[in-house]
C-alpha cells in the first residue's frame, strides 16, 4: 500500500491473510486401520467459525484399491457428502473391491478427503493415512503320503492378522473344503 502527498511517499507492506471459515476433523484421528473386505467408517466433521454458515461439500479420494461412499442409512450413495450448520458431520465407508486380495501388508499410505464450500477461498482438507491387509492368512499342511485306501489329514491354519494395533478378531471365518480328484475315474470318501 503505498500513500502520498505532494512530493513525500509512504509505502507499507501489508501482508495478505487467507480466513477460515471452517476447520475439519475426523474419527479416526489420523490413522485407518482396514482389513480386505471389511468396511471401516470414516467421519469427517467440520467446526463452524462465526459467521460463516455455510454448506460445505466433502469428497472423498479415489484411491486405487479402495472405494468411498457416504452413508445414508443403510445404503451408500457417490463419493460426496454434505456438512451443514445443523449437520456437522459426514460418514463415509471405505472398502475394498469384491475379491480383492491384500496379502502383504499395505503401509504410508494416504487418504486426502477435500472440501469446497461458496465465497471460501482457504478450504481446508483431511489427511489421514492408512494401512490395509487381508484379515487372516491361511497356510495348509497336506499329507506326505497318501496311497490307495489309505487315510491322511489335510489341515488347515488361520491366522488373523495385525494391521497397526487392531488384531482381526471374528468368529465368523468359514472353512468350506472340497476336493479335485485326479484322475477323473478315481473317487474321494
Amino acid at each position: 500500500v503505498t500513500f502520498g502527498v505532494g512530493n513525500f511517499t509512504l509505502s507499507q507492506t501489508v501482508s495478505t491473510q487467507f480466513i477460515t471459515r471452517y476447520t475439519l476433523s475426523s474419527v479416526p484421528a489420523s490413522q485407518v486401520y482396514l482389513f480386505t473386505g471389511i468396511a471401516k467408517t470414516i467421519t469427517i466433521s467440520a467446526t463452524y467459525i462465526a459467521p460463516y454458515n455455510g454448506t460445505i461439500s466433502v469428497t472423498a479420494p479415489l484411491i486405487n484399491g479402495v472405494t468411498f461412499c457416504v452413508q445414508s442409512g443403510t445404503t451408500c450413495s457417490g463419493p460426496t457428502g454434505t456438512i451443514t450448520p445443523s449437520q456437522t458431520s459426514v460418514g463415509f465407508t471405505a472398502v475394498t473391491p469384491p475379491n480383492a486380495s491384500n496379502p502383504a501388508l499395505v503401509t504410508g499410505q494416504q487418504f486426502i478427503f477435500t472440501t469446497s464450500a461458496s465465497n471460501v477461498s482457504n478450504q481446508p482438507s483431511q489427511t489421514l493415512s492408512y494401512s490395509l491387509q487381508d484379515p487372516y492368512t491361511l497356510s495348509a499342511t497336506a499329507p506326505t503320503s497318501l496311497f490307495d485306501t489309505a487315510t491322511g489329514t489335510y489341515s488347515v491354519t488361520i491366522k488373523p492378522n495385525t494391521v497397526g494395533t487392531v488384531t482381526f478378531t471374528s468368529t465368523n471365518v468359514k472353512l468350506a473344503p472340497s476336493a479335485t480328484v485326479m484322475p477323473s475315474t478315481s473317487s474321494v470318501t
